[in-house]
């Protein structure tokens, strides 16, 4: 390249800026001169006031997010730059590695003409009044860039930090000045899903400019994720999973594409659709790390067991409780078919009501009911009315069956061996299924995984009154004596899917 010495620049173009001022350290740790490749391009060339970006690992989008905020602070004045991730040293990452690499190794002239003037250990002040900063939110000042990286995870894993970058930072942006939410994908709830969700539905052609344009970028599109070696062989699992590209969705992969995956699949294994997305909804569906029933509502999906359903008028319903006395109450609706299945065929939910109102829903349904199944705490009396919700139930004629306490690893397995066999109605019981698939592991933050407690919040309700559902059905099939019988039904549950996977 030509030095810029010898170079007449038109430094207010910002594409030949990009193109020639700036320098990055590439995958083999070597430090090179930036050229944005066909995912960067297509992003400059779509530039929108909000974007947000659903992506596979390592195109180069943070990257090309970080360079593109420093573009915009070190040529326009007065800029307050806030870059947000999933923790501060992640943050202080992207900082030093992109941002304040590529501004120690530009030319003399351009530090010169716009010097730093103040230098912390997660920010830059420039000569101009431009700032950048990074934290894990941003409450105070006006922002006129917020690149906000990884928030799927963020808001897996630290859901209130989610907020707080929601309700505070994204707030504290005015009308006008840029937001860049990026990440991989990590289950089908929380803001990143919704948010992407929402950009998805809209015309990219007709977009407000508060309104996110959705980029989503698959990993067979780069040219690079290729493997020629003729030794590694695709699985007949995958082969099947490439069929389904090709036929249902028109994606025709190369052999050394194909190859490439299959290696990326085995050092990822179902982890691989969320960090090698082939499609946008894939990559959601497949995040199941987090998450208690996911990658099992994946499957359902799949396999069209998420669908329509009719009420089968020879079969007795039977009801599965989460009883709520200060927050959500939720049902479950479901028939045990003579094979074994079983069929939610509705759902309702609903907060701050007492059982009378859920008795007037029970018969406004006009299903013939069998049994209603309730968790342990049902029969405990109400301080204030001395009677239990079992008492109020009998006195309006009907009889709840209270389930026993037990552990809630064993009942959330014992929900994971029933889904084998489950169907659920695709219209009545859409909200009930959202709450399965936003039912999600505890974060610990000092061993940094998942642990095995629960979240409880907003999509624990429904997960709870389908577990109380399951043992309603395992004690109809053993009687009082049924725990044995489910860890040995558990035992054979792990021995299937340790199959699986071979």
């Amino acid at each position: 390249m030509t030095s810029l010495d010898n170079l007449a620049l038109d430094l207010s173009d910002k594409i030949l800026r990009m193109n020639v001022l700036y320098k990055i350290i590439d995958k083999n740790a070597h430090l090179i001169e930036f050229s944005p490749n066909w995912m960067q391009r297509e992003l400059f060339s779509c530039d929108h006031p909000r974007i947000i970006n659903l992506k596979a690992r390592q195109l180069g989008s943070t990257t090309y997010f970080a360079l593109s905020v420093l573009d915009d602070a070190l040529f326009n004045s007065n800029q307050n730059i806030c870059i947000t991730s999933l923790s501060q040293e992640s943050g202080e990452k992207i900082f030093n590695r992109i941002i304040k690499n590529a501004y120690n190794n530009l030319h003399p002239s351009i530090k010169k003409m716009n010097p730093i003037i103040r230098e912390r250990t997660k920010g830059l002040v420039f000569k101009n009044g431009s700032e950048i900063i990074v934290d894990t939110t941003a409450r105070s000042g006006t922002i006129t860039h917020l690149l906000c990286t990884e928030f799927g995870k963020v808001c897996a894993r630290y859901p209130q930090k989610a907020e707080e970058i929601i309700t505070g930072s994204i707030n504290a942006v005015p009308k006008g000045a840029k937001v860049i939410i990026e990440s991989t994908a990590e289950g089908s709830s929380g803001y990143f899903y919704d948010l992407c969700q929402k950009a998805m539905k809209l015309n990219a052609a007709k977009l407000a400019e508060s309104q996110y344009r959705f980029f989503f970028f698959p990993w067979w599109r780069e040219p690079t994720y290729t493997e020629t070696d003729t030794n590694i062989l695709v699985s007949n699992r995958l082969k099947t999973y490439f069929d389904d590209l090709e036929k249902l969705h028109g994606i025709k992969l190369t052999q050394d594409q194909k190859r490439f995956y299959t290696i990326k699949y085995f050092e990822n294994e179902e982890k691989v659709k969320q960090e090698y997305p082939s499609l946008s909804s894939e990559a959601f569906l497949a995040s199941s790390e987090g998450f208690w029933y996911q990658k099992h509502l994946y499957e359902l999906r799949k396999n069209g067991r998420i669908c329509t359903l009719h009420y089968d008028k020879l079969i007795n319903v039977n009801t599965g409780w989460d009883l709520g006395r200060y927050d959500a109450t939720a049902i479950w609706f479901f028939q045990i078919l003579p094979n074994g299945n079983i069929h939610y065929i509705d759902y309702y939910e609903n907060s701050g009501e007492g059982f009378e109102h859920y008795a007037k829903v029970l018969q406004t349904k006009g299903y013939v009911y069998g049994n209603h199944f309730v968790p342990h705490d049902a029969a405990s009396r109400d301080k204030n009315r001395n009677e239990s919700y079992v008492d109020v139930a009998r006195e309006l004629g009907f009889n709840l069956e209270v389930m026993p306490r037990k552990n809630p690893i064993l009942g959330i397995n014992n929900v994971r061996i029933s889904l084998e066999r489950t169907y659920f109605d695709e219209k009545k019981c859409e909200l009930g299924v959202l709450m399965l698939e936003g039912y999600k592991k505890k974060w610990n933050e000092r061993m940094q995984s998942y642990s095995s407690d629960d979240v409880h919040d907003k999509y624990s309700h429904g997960a709870d009154a389908i577990r109380c559902a399951v043992d309603g059905i395992n004690w109809l099939k053993y009687g009082n004596d049924y725990t044995e019988q489910e860890i040995e039904e558990i035992r054979g549950y792990e021995l299937r899917e340790q199959l699986k996977s071979y």
